[in-house]
């Protein structure tokens, strides 16, 4: 289990009433207690020409311009690095960079029309607004409706009737945990069982993706059409490809037509229904049978009772966002420094098995503590990054 000294007492060292160093040297300060017991010589402090490369690629992703580098070359200032780093992390282009962060870890799609028209839009938005990270999250997972209303489905319509694989893919990005090979096994190498599997992704086994907006559209369209033009109609029709009698082929004819219409529309939907997961017909395990509908229940933690909560996503999204999930803060921590830096604290960023390979262990638990003090606020946290005397 990841050590993590998240406790009232340690958020008073971000406290200005007490002689504490700033975050940005208490990091430093961290590091170089690990240097001096690892007996390693740190990097020299890098020239101005080199960091002004470094912090307009690290920070907005691009290099500077000749004015923009010879602005911050030109200036006399002792604070000017920590000036432009503030500045570029205010600036739309950190907006740019963080959303491309985002994009690759989210495995945005904005070419497919099958992924969430719109999705990327409000994942721009949230990264503008400096939406905490939890409620980003939050929103994604416990998303239900149409994208058109509500653009964070797109997580789901990412993973269109995959629901295991999103599973897999949710607690790998989320949490820094493979839990792939338990989908079809026990995994042989770590503590997570098929069992363990299911009953975690059962939280989405009502998920299902369709439109009852577009359908009950469409109805009204094909009842006007029928009136108005005095030919026969049941709703019974809607859907069906053949068996039909000849007089109804002037309706049905209509129905594809308008189905052309809302092609893309009625599969931009997510809903939720009473639908149980069950164990899969080759299960083979003592701990269930084939068949067996199961109860929800987290990889870890107490079980959460379904009834705290509007529906089952809404519980999972919850306990996955949760302060008290350490895992959640700890893992985006992580990945925030490798961010920063290039390299993670923890390599790699989505296996957190073996937490004997963390380096610097103080300095990730103290980023996680600033980052659950920030209130999950990326853009503050990645600026006390940029800040270190690391970074330069």
């Amino acid at each position: 289990m990841i050590r993590f000294l998240f406790t009232l007492g340690s958020l008073l060292i971000f406290s200005s009433t007490l002689p504490a160093l700033e975050p940005a040297e208490q990091i430093d300060a961290l590091l170089a207690k690990g240097y001096s017991q690892l007996e390693v010589q740190p990097n020299p402090i890098a020239d101005d020409p080199t960091f002004v490369r470094r912090a307009f690629l690290h920070i907005t992703g691009r290099i500077p311009t000749a004015e923009e580098a010879r602005d911050f070359l030109n200036d006399p200032s002792n604070t000017k690095r920590s000036k432009l780093v503030d500045q570029l992390v205010a600036s739309e282009g950190f907006d740019h960079h963080l959303f491309n962060f985002y994009a690759d870890l989210l495995r945005l799609e904005t070419r497919s029309r099958m992924a969430g028209l719109g999705w990327h839009l409000w994942l721009k938005d949230s990264v503008r607004n400096d939406r905490p990270y939890d409620e980003m999250v939050y929103e994604m997972l416990a998303a239900t409706g149409h994208v058109s209303e509500n653009s964070a489905v797109g997580y789901y319509l990412r993973d269109r009737n995959m629901l295991l694989d999103n599973v897999s893919n949710s607690v790998q990005v989320f949490l820094g945990m493979r839990i792939g090979c338990a989908q079809c096994h026990d995994d042989p190498f770590k503590e997570t069982t098929q069992m363990d599997y299911y009953l975690l992704a059962a939280f989405s086994g009502g998920m299902d993706f369709e439109s009852p907006f577009s359908k009950s559209r469409m109805v009204g369209m094909l009842e006007d059409y029928a009136s108005s033009h005095n030919v026969p109609f049941s709703r019974k029709l809607i859907g069906k490809k053949r068996g039909y009698k000849p007089e109804f082929e002037p309706i049905k004819r209509i129905e594809r037509d308008i189905q052309h219409l809302f092609t893309y529309y009625q599969r931009m939907e997510v809903i939720e229904t009473d639908r149980q997961l069950k164990l899969p017909h080759d299960y083979a395990y003592e701990d269930g049978n084939p068949g067996d509908v199961l109860e929800p229940d987290t990889l870890y933690g107490e079980r959460l009772n379904l009834a705290d909560f509007p529906n089952r996503k809404a519980a999972f999204a919850s306990w996955l966002t949760s302060p008290e999930n350490e895992r959640f803060a700890t893992n985006l921590a992580n990945r925030l420094w490798s961010h920063a830096f290039g390299y993670g604290l923890h390599m790699p960023l989505d296996d957190w098995e073996d937490t004997d390979r963390i380096l610097h262990p103080e300095v990730l638990d103290y980023v996680t503590e600033l980052f659950l003090a920030n209130d999950f606020d990326v853009r503050s946290t990645l600026r006390v990054l940029f800040q270190t005397q690391l970074f330069q």
